[in-house]
């Protein structure tokens, strides 16, 4: 417990940052799979943190998505 308390905490001073700044933190919809004895992301971990990005977007910068694929034409 106390592992993955020290491992999470660097999320907490990131997120921290980004509202100080008015950054976006974008959360994960769902837990992000990774690799036995691995922090790192696995495929499907990968996969997750796209659909969260994307989902996200979607929700709250649809407009500015819509804007930028018209200038682009």
């Amino acid at each position: 417990l106390k592992t993955k308390q020290r491992y999470l905490k660097s999320n907490a001073i990131i997120h921290e940052f980004c509202n100080e700044n008015h950054i976006d933190f974008i959360e994960a919809s769902k837990v992000i799979q990774s690799a036995r004895n691995d922090p790192h992301p696995n495929v499907e971990g990968n996969h997750t943190m796209a659909d969260s990005i994307y989902d996200y977007l979607m929700d709250h910068h649809l407009d500015m998505i819509e804007e930028y694929k018209t200038v682009r034409r």
